[in-house]
């Protein structure tokens, strides 16, 4: 009657596209109450959420999207880094003891500030806080989930230095050497030859 693609989990989930959730009774979700170490997954075009009801964990180099819930429910004393969430219904709802880090929050149905957010792009933001803007971050083609980044991006270069250390392709953070990269901390080449942002799996390319 309830949960996910993934539910009552501990320990890793790496590298996984956990996609199409749905439950008979509740919203489905990705993943359900699992307080695992979250890290470069592909969690969307559920019915439902993203993510429901993962606690006390760290939640990396993820793409959230298509949700037609929040992309984040309910996720209590949890660090986002680097993360990008496109196409929920809002990003993250009942989170404000999150911390959400160098990520990308666009076109999501309804605008929210879930917790502190530190070196954001936010669509709708209008504070001047903690390094957060809003502005068109410029994936190369949002319409077909190809969220790189184009060379002009205003993302490129404006994250702060966290404790994640690669990207969703496992290269090394950050690319350029200057201790920042893009909204989710730029380190990978795209397909211009340029530091870009790659926070989707290669079938999305």
């Amino acid at each position: 009657n309830y949960g996910g693609g993934l539910a009552n989990c501990d320990g890793n989930i790496h590298h996984n596209s956990i996609t199409n959730c749905s439950a008979t009774e509740y919203d489905g979700a990705s993943l359900w109450k699992c307080n695992a170490r979250i890290d470069s997954n592909i969690l969307g075009d559920n019915t439902g959420f993203g993510i429901y009801k993962s606690v006390n964990t760290i939640i990396s180099n993820c793409i959230i999207f298509n949700n037609t819930d929040v992309g984040m429910d309910h996720c209590d004393n949890t660090e986002v880094i680097n993360c990008t969430f496109v196409n929920n219904l809002a990003a993250a709802r009942y989170c404000d003891s999150c911390t959400i880090t160098n990520s990308i929050i666009w076109e999501n149905e309804a605008g929210y500030k879930p917790g502190t957010l530190i070196n954001c792009c936010v669509q709708n933001w209008s504070g001047t806080e903690n390094g957060c803007f809003n502005e068109d971050p410029l994936f190369v083609n949002i319409d077909t989930l190809d969220l790189r980044l184009t060379e002009d991006s205003p993302c490129i270069d404006t994250g702060a230095t966290t404790s994640i250390t690669y990207d969703y392709n496992g290269v090394t953070r950050p690319f350029d050497g200057h201790g920042a990269g893009a909204g989710n901390n730029a380190v990978r080449m795209n397909d211009t030859g340029r530091p870009g942002i790659v926070q989707g799996y290669k079938s999305y390319f």
